[in-house]
Parts: C-alpha cells; sequence; structure tokens
C-alpha cells in the first residue's frame, strides 16, 4: 500500500479503493471499444463503397460522412466510458464504506472482549477476595 509523507496511516481514506476499481473498468471500456471495431470498419467500408458506387468518393461528402461516423462511436465509447467511470467511482467508494464498517466491527469486537476480560477478572478478584475474607481470622 502506497504511503503519502504527512499522511496517518490510520486515517480513513473512503476513495481508497476508486483507482483500483477505475483500474478495472478501463479494462473493460477497451474492450468495449475492440467489440465495436468491426462495426466501425463495416460502416466506414459501406460508406465508402456506396460513395464510390455513385463516383463521389473524392467529393466533400466522404469527410462529411466520414465525420458522422466518427462522431457517433466517439460517443457510443464516450458514454461507455462515463458509465463505467462512476460505476468505478461507486464500487470503490462501497468497497471503502465496507472497509470502514468492518474496521467498527472490529472494534466492537475487541472492545467487548475488553469487556469480558475486565468482568472476568473483576469476578476472579471478588471469589479470590471473599476467600481471603473467609480463611482471614476474624478479630475477636
Amino acid at each position: 500500500m502506497p504511503t503519502h509523507p504527512g499522511k496517518n496511516r490510520s486515517t480513513f481514506d473512503p476513495f481508497r479503493d476508486v483507482s483500483r476499481a477505475q483500474d478495472f473498468t478501463r479494462e473493460g471500456v477497451i474492450a468495449s471499444g475492440e467489440l465495436l471495431r468491426p462495426e466501425l470498419l463495416t460502416q466506414i467500408g459501406d460508406t465508402l463503397g456506396g460513395l464510390n458506387s455513385i463516383g463521389a468518393l473524392r467529393s466533400s461528402g466522404t469527410k462529411v460522412a466520414l465525420e458522422g461516423i466518427s462522431r457517433d462511436f466517439t460517443d457510443r465509447i464516450g458514454n461507455i466510458a462515463s458509465r463505467a467511470t462512476l460505476g468505478a467511482l461507486d464500487t470503490g467508494v462501497s468497497a471503502g464504506g465496507l472497509r470502514l464498517q468492518n474496521r467498527g466491527l472490529n472494534f466492537q469486537e475487541e472492545e467487548a472482549k475488553r469487556r469480558r476480560k475486565s468482568a472476568l477478572l473483576s469476578a476472579i478478584g471478588s471469589v479470590v477476595g471473599a476467600g481471603i475474607g473467609f480463611l482471614a481470622p476474624k478479630p475477636g
């Protein structure tokens, strides 16, 4: 775990898991882009083929058509990346919340153990004190 200068290690950072979650979702976004690649290439091929068949391949229509395709796929990948980023933030913060909840439960368990031990020592002290009182000579 990387430490930051001047930062207390015991300080709880709710965003600690966000970057790991974003790393995982980044891979998903890349995979989504790769899955869209055949569709993109098909659409580019169909567009260029259609423009070529009408003799307009060298016209400004080619640039406009390719820009439209590019914009469409860029928007789709952008939407996927946006949802993935928000999902990673939510996942990371949720993991941090679970970690905080776990720390709280650990603290409660340790506190309960401490109370049980204290009660046991108190009971032992009472028994030992009663035994000493019983064995001690009585004045008088």
